[in-house]
């Protein structure tokens, strides 16, 4: 074990600061700007916003989603013919 937290890490839920908003708390607004660049060009956090590129998650959801076509094959099934039968069903009706 490290003997030196993370400047992210709080050892005590006391030490968070009780005005700090949270997504259970009503001050909390998730708006386009949260997203976005800073204009002039200086990052306001070390790290990137989001841990994983696209293409990157985009891969593991694919992986997810083979992982649970594998586990149940019968639910995958079933939406395969669900979905035949609306694709019949809507090519016959236009």
């Amino acid at each position: 074990m490290c003997s030196q937290a993370s400047p992210g890490y709080y050892t005590y839920s006391s030490e968070i600061l009780p005005a700090t908003p949270t997504p259970h708390s009503s001050d909390y607004v998730v708006d386009e700007s949260d997203y976005l660049t800073p204009a002039n060009g200086t990052p306001e956090h070390l790290g990137p916003k989001f841990s994983n590129s696209y293409i990157g998650e985009t891969w593991i959801l694919m992986r997810r989603n083979f992982i649970n076509i594998r586990r149940t094959p019968e639910l995958f099934l079933s939406r395969l013919m669900v979905l035949t039968f609306m694709g019949i069903m809507m090519a016959t009706m236009f």
